[in-house]
């Protein structure tokens, strides 16, 4: 069992490090001043490029640059030319709320890159496929999701590693004990903002920042 969830790690990396060089050429042609990421690796992503883009992390917990709710964004309107949301559970939990608030938080004409797992890809390993058991959400679903807010597609990218280093008894010994979901690929859309059109949510007050945020955020204004 050891062995299956080493490859299952090995299988995972080889997905995650596939998203970020695929993330990197798409802001190498982009080339966008101000980037906010949730959810992906910054430092691999750094690592990937050349171009001298303002890249901001934010999550629920260190590290981080900024702590942060991806459904309540401490941002201003209008304030990052591309946003990256790769595997946030709240893709799965609440996908609406969080593409309305990546959307006011977008530029017009801005993108933004969301990621998730692949669900037809995704079988649970007890002898037989189980797709309805899978916890994640098709590429057609979440897109319909964010047109419903506003967003275009402009491409989608899937990337795919069936695990074939070891024999099916040995996942599925490993994902029966475990009881996880067999990550063989994901997908990641790139989507647009081409319109201004947009239902607001309700009002709330904008969270501390530090410092230099508060700095980006007066000079996104003159």
């Amino acid at each position: 069992m050891t062995d299956a969830l080493s490859a299952s790690n090995s299988t995972l990396a080889h997905i995650q490090a596939a998203e970020t060089e695929y993330q990197a050429a798409v802001l190498r042609d982009r080339l966008p001043e101000k980037v906010l990421l949730l959810g992906a690796d910054k430092n691999r992503l750094q690592a990937s490029l050349t171009l001298r883009s303002l890249l901001l992390q934010q999550a629920r917990s260190l590290p981080a640059d900024v702590l942060g709710d991806p459904l309540c964004l401490p941002w201003q309107e209008q304030l990052f030319d591309c946003a990256i949301a790769a595997h946030l559970p709240e893709i799965q939990s609440d996908s609406l709320r969080l593409l309305m608030e990546l959307y006011r938080i977008v530029k017009p004409q801005g993108c933004l890159l969301i990621s998730a797992a692949q669900p037809d890809a995704n079988c649970w390993i007890t002898g037989k496929r189980l797709p309805e058991k899978s916890p994640y959400i098709s590429w057609k679903a979440l897109l319909r999701t964010a047109q419903s807010c506003g967003w275009q597609l402009e491409d989608k990218y899937f990337i795919r590693n069936i695990p074939v280093r070891l024999p099916l008894p040995y996942w599925q010994t490993a994902f029966r004990k475990c009881n996880i979901p067999l990550f063989t690929s994901s997908y990641i859309l790139i989507l647009s903002k081409q319109t201004a059109a947009l239902h607001p949510l309700p009002e709330r007050g904008i969270q501390t920042l530090p410092e230099w945020s508060a700095a980006l955020t007066a000079a996104s204004r003159s």
